[in-house]
């Protein structure tokens, strides 16, 4: 999978989280290979984030629906709720905009057909 994800942690996130925009990006670049990760902070003090996910593949099993714009995604064996994403596809592009209601952040996925 390749592709990019755009996403923003909140400050009360990274205080509950224990770290710094800066330590989020050494941590993340330092645990995967294939991600890199470059982030910013605003005067709020959140941590906006541009991450490149390289050409790896990744498989999981599982359902998906959709209902409208919206898709769900449920991996096979999870008993967690799945947060449902707002999608688009364009072309070979499928963007995927993601929120939470456990976690205060949110991102835009943006996957491309190989």
């Amino acid at each position: 999978m390749s592709g990019t994800v755009d996403f923003t942690y909140s400050a009360s996130c990274l205080t509950s989280f224990g770290v710094t925009c800066a330590q989020l990006v050494t941590s993340t670049n330092a645990a995967d290979a294939g991600v890199s990760l470059s982030c910013s902070s605003n005067a709020a003090g959140d941590c906006t984030c541009a991450e490149s996910l390289g050409g790896g593949s990744k498989t999981e099993d599982g359902t998906y629906t959709t209902t409208g714009s919206t898709l769900t995604m449920t991996k096979t064996g999870s008993t967690s709720t799945p947060n449902p994403s707002d999608y688009c596809v364009l072309g070979t592009s499928l963007t995927l905009h993601t929120t939470s209601s456990t976690v205060p952040s949110s991102g835009t996925m943006v996957l491309a057909k190989q």
